[in-house]
């Protein structure tokens, strides 16, 4: 994500036009992926789901209290934040609404995730597959930082979760890549003139 001053973040919440083109051209991509990648078998349609989220975070900016606007250091980070309660919740709800139709009697749907893009697909390329066997904190990590473009401090503003936490992650989550998408087979060494 492009970094966006937390004026341009208070400016867009009093209504500035330009503010809000400003701030969500810079945001918007990168927390579309992310949302994206977090509801990847836990909603049907990840990328409806994802842009129904990011609108209604986006309009939630001009709800939130001024005052509370003007805590926020990184809008970057603190919209990766909300973005990232909104997808819990989202997914929270819609398990809750599941567990309800079932107990209801009435026609429940898959309680089983859905299948992952590159479980059905044919031409399924090894770095989806190696980033899906990753734990969902190291993937989280890898996601925020490659497909939203985090820092590391982002990261662990948005998590809420330690710095060096997100580093040593990041690195794990590397290194399994690394480990997963290495061939298999031995080296080729040069042939004997």
């Amino acid at each position: 994500m492009q970094p966006v001053s937390p004026r341009t973040l208070r400016r867009a919440r009093a209504g500035s036009d330009r503010a809000t083109r400003d701030l969500w051209s810079a945001c918007a991509p990168g927390l579309r992926a992310y949302l994206h990648t977090m509801l990847i078998g836990r909603d049907p349609n990840p990328a409806d789901a994802a842009e129904d989220l990011l609108q209604q975070l986006f309009l939630s900016i001009y709800t939130t209290p001024a005052a509370r606007l003007h805590a926020v250091k990184d809008p970057p980070a603190w919209l990766t934040r909300c973005a990232r309660n909104a997808a819990i919740n989202h997914t929270r709800s819609a398990t809750r609404e599941r567990t309800r139709t079932e107990h209801a009697g009435r026609t429940a749907r898959s309680t089983s995730a859905a299948p992952l893009p590159f479980e059905i697909a044919s031409n399924t390329t090894d770095l989806a597959a190696a980033i899906a066997t990753l734990t969902p904190d190291h993937r989280e990590v890898l996601i925020l930082r490659h497909a939203a473009g985090l820092t590391f401090d982002q990261i662990a503003t948005a998590t809420e979760t330690p710095r060096s936490t997100i580093a040593t992650r990041h690195a794990a989550a590397l290194r399994a890549l690394h480990q997963s998408l290495a061939p298999q087979s031995p080296p080729l060494t040069k042939a004997a003139p």
